[in-house]
């Protein structure tokens, strides 16, 4: 869906990064362990997905979900909130470190343009897509461990 579907859900040529967002969900919903394994595996399909150079955005998603497990139980009274506002920095984040990570390989990264027409227009279209998914994912969630038993 993230290469097929979701660039024609672009808004201004920016559409929503469905992997991060999925991955970053998925953070304040299970245990570290498992974020991990998803930052790795969601990581490694966009390097596949890209031309960049591979790595570069297994090595950002990790980084990224890893920080933001320290807000993990902390939920401030509202289960949505904290996971909803924490794309919106955390979508720069991700993108910065990949950035980062491209121009420490030699690219060339104009980032005053970057930041302005593309990091901080990708973390609201993020910011909007968490709003919808989120709390399908904790329904997906509460659905499937319903029918799990408890000994």
């Amino acid at each position: 869906m993230q290469s097929t579907i979701i660039p024609y859900l672009n808004f201004n040529q920016i559409h929503p990064n469905l992997i991060l967002v999925l991955v970053f969900a998925w953070t304040f919903l299970h245990n570290s362990r498992q974020i991990l394994f998803w930052a790795l595996i969601g990581g490694a399909i966009l390097d596949v997905l890209t031309n960049t150079p591979f790595g570069l955005f297994s090595l950002g998603l990790l980084i990224t979900c890893a920080a933001a497990s320290f807000w993990q139980d902390k939920s401030f009274g509202n289960p949505f909130l904290v996971p909803i506002l924490l794309i919106l920095p955390y979508t720069l984040l991700f993108n910065l470190i990949v950035l980062l990570g491209m121009q420490v390989l030699g690219y060339s990264i104009a980032w005053e343009n970057i930041l302005t027409r593309i990091l901080f227009p990708a973390s609201f279209v993020n910011f909007i897509t968490m709003i919808i998914l989120f709390p399908l994912l904790v329904r997906l969630e509460r659905w499937t461990q319903k029918d799990s038993l408890k000994i």
